[in-house]
């Protein structure tokens, strides 16, 4: 099992449309977005425009959530949700979705893989089986934690994200998370 913290100057910047964004993880790792060959891609976007239109990412489930700031999003021109803050939506990537609102959001984009992106808090602990059903963890932090992972104790800073891939299909172990507000993502890689 391989555990990696990723910090956010580790991260690849890049321009869009509506502002930045910030690669945290794509997978493989050899995979480029720009040719739509990852299997998992995670990111960070700065939404600096009122309004923004997302691109059209044809078999990407997508998964999304502001971290701070509300969107609206308008999904084939009738579908209309308001996010909230650290609220998770997921949707299609082929969808035409305009975006209303200027936020800093994370996203999860999965193609051909089965994934999920889910809210938590835990400021007494939460103990999770890692070897469950995904092979892939990430974790991104919004305040500092403390891991437990077998016998390793890590800690973390608000804004960086914990990366466990596991090697093995049946490789388990238990972790243990203390920490206020963060997002867990999970990939089936294999």
């Amino acid at each position: 099992m391989d555990i990696k913290i990723i910090q956010k100057s580790d991260t690849k910047v890049s321009g869009w449309s509506g502002g930045i964004t910030r690669e945290w993880l794509i997978w493989p790792p050899i995979a480029e977005y720009t040719q739509r060959n990852f299997q998992c891609r995670i990111s960070t976007a700065q939404v600096d425009l009122p309004e923004s239109v997302f691109t059209p990412l044809p078999d990407v489930h997508r998964f999304i959530a502001p971290l701070n700031g509300e969107l609206t999003l308008i999904h084939n021109g009738h579908i209309h949700l308001h996010l909230q803050p650290l609220q998770v939506h997921e949707f299609p990537g082929d969808w035409q979705t305009l975006s209303r609102g200027q936020a800093e959001d994370l996203n999860l984009m999965l193609k051909g893989i089965q994934g999920a992106m889910t809210y938590m808090t835990s400021p007494e602990g939460i103990s999770l089986d890692l070897g469950q059903s995904f092979q892939l963890e990430a974790w991104y932090f919004l305040k500092e934690a403390t891991l437990t992972i077998g016998d390793q104790v890590v800690h973390v800073n608000e804004g960086e994200m914990v990366l466990i891939h596991s090697m093995q299909d049946k490789e388990i172990a238990m972790a243990k998370v203390v920490c206020d507000r963060w997002f867990r993502m999970q990939a089936n890689i294999f």
